[in-house]
């Protein structure tokens, strides 16, 4: 679960600090009209970079998070599976053929739709706006 947390983080760490250092080159450009041809040709490579990872790094986290979401709705299908098979049967009986099936079935899919729509970019937007905060307050420090 932290990979899977993790992996996203870094994706949008890398936009964040892919708009920052866009945001840096047009600011120095602007400043020193006359700079070196290779500060501007470094810096256009970092971009192609960052674009780049950021798109490798998409779908590491889509495998990552899916994964960790089918194997968790695995689990959970099987827990179920277990406690209907040592409940009383007279609840069981009750209900019409396939309409348990039906109702686990869905019910597992709307647990793992949960964690892989709501509980994970949660988590990714805590860790990437608290890392953001943190790394722009080390850096207001330095430069006091």
């Amino acid at each position: 679960m932290a990979f899977c947390l993790c992996s996203p983080s870094c994706k949008s760490g890398y936009w964040v600090l892919d708009c920052t250092w866009c945001h840096f080159c047009l600011a120095y450009c602007a400043c020193f009209p006359d700079a070196p041809v290779l500060v501007l040709s470094v810096a256009a490579t970092s971009v192609r970079l960052f674009s780049v990872s950021r798109a490798v790094l998409r779908y590491i986290q889509r495998l990552v998070s899916h994964r960790v979401a089918l194997e968790g709705m695995d689990h959970l299908r099987l827990h179920l599976y277990d406690q209907i098979a040592q409940a009383d049967l007279s609840h069981v009986t009750s209900l019409r053929r396939g309409d348990l099936l039906a109702r686990i079935g869905s019910d597992v899919d709307e647990v793992g739709d949960f964690i892989v729509k709501s509980a994970l970019p949660a988590g990714v937007a805590a860790i990437v706006g608290c890392g953001t905060v943190g790394a722009l307050d080390s850096y207001h420090r330095m430069r006091q």
